[in-house]
């Protein structure tokens, strides 16, 4: 029982961690596009 829960809490932790990555790229070609409308 408890293997299976530390096997699911580290599946989520991974995907937390694949989530954040995702947001930091998405955060700057967010700025990268505000910084191309500022420029046009």
């Amino acid at each position: 029982q408890l293997c299976v829960m530390n096997q699911l809490k580290e599946q989520l932790e991974e995907r937390t961690r694949i989530l954040q990555a995702d947001i930091k790229t998405q955060q700057q070609e967010l700025h990268d596009i505000k910084e191309k409308l500022h420029l046009a």
